[in-house]
């Protein structure tokens, strides 16, 4: 199966999170799914148990570490595709 790398700005239970978790739960029934949640919020255990991997990130600010850490992601799993659903999507363009 494909692997496909889903981003979310948080886990708060608002507008772009909750489309995060709906495009998991959908994917999930054709690829593996790994989840990088750059902050946390009260969907965070929902995540966890729709995915098959949810990373967060070390820092709500530094671009560089959630650079880094998408790096570290990208090197431990084969990402085919990403979708970012999130404000953040520059840290992600380019990786």
């Amino acid at each position: 199966r494909a692997t496909v790398l889903v981003v979310s700005h948080e886990a708060s239970a608002t507008g772009a999170p909750v489309v995060s978790l709906n495009i998991i739960i959908e994917l999930k029934k054709r690829f593996n799914v790994v989840a990088l949640v750059l902050n946390g919020g009260s969907l965070f255990d929902d995540l966890r148990a729709s995915a098959d991997i949810v990373a967060c990130a070390v820092t709500r600010t530094s671009e560089i570490v959630v650079g880094y850490q998408i790096d570290d992601l990208i090197s431990r799993c084969r990402i085919d595709f990403a979708i970012v659903n999130s404000t953040k999507k520059d840290i992600v363009r380019g990786r």
